[in-house]
């Protein structure tokens, strides 16, 4: 089964037409009906439910007669609740915080395949290769489930921090409110 991922540069549950198409980008080719879950590990759980009604109203304004349950994920029944939705959502925010979650679970990677999954900002870094990150200092290793090294929040600089290593891999620089679409 195909694993479509898509990536945005950040600042996604702004309202703008480019937040939009990576919103129906995300819900295109899934069925009528739909489970998405909300990954929000990048912000503290205090925040959780005001950053999942700002994505939860990203996807309503795009749905169209698709029917879509949310659940806000957490730590404890992270794998049934994955294996329970089509969509994976992982909002940015602290990239720090995101990893150090993910990371307790190294078989996240393979309980993703076959899904739609949609990272932004600190989610995207998660799911490249490779980042560089100007909050974190330098570059650093994501889960790799995207082949490529990734620059979010892109303003044209730190580019060549890129090149220093991991050259077999695809860079990718995206801007807010950009995005790219892969399918492993």
């Amino acid at each position: 089964m195909v694993t479509k991922v898509i990536i945005s540069g950040g600042f996604a549950d702004e309202i703008n037409s480019e937040n939009s198409k990576f919103f129906t980008e995300i819900l295109k080719d899934t069925p009528d009906k739909i489970n998405v879950l909300l990954i929000l590990f990048a912000k503290n759980e205090n925040e959780w439910e005001l950053k999942s009604k700002k994505i939860i109203v990203q996807f309503e304004s795009v749905k169209n007669r698709k029917k879509i349950k949310y659940t806000i994920a957490n730590l404890d029944n992270l794998k049934e609740q994955i294996k329970e939705s089509d969509v994976v959502y992982i909002r940015g925010g602290d990239t720090d915080l995101l990893l150090a979650a993910i990371k307790k679970y190294p078989e996240f990677k393979s309980w993703v395949l076959g899904k739609t999954i949609a990272g932004e900002s600190a989610g995207t870094y998660l799911l490249s290769g490779y980042f560089y990150s100007k909050t974190l200092g330098g570059l650093h290793e994501g889960l790799g489930l995207l082949p490529v090294k990734t620059i979010c929040h892109f303003e044209g600089k730190n580019e060549d921090k890129l090149d220093e290593s991991h050259k077999e891999l695809k860079k990718v620089l995206l801007k807010d409110y950009e995005h790219r679409v892969f399918f492993l």
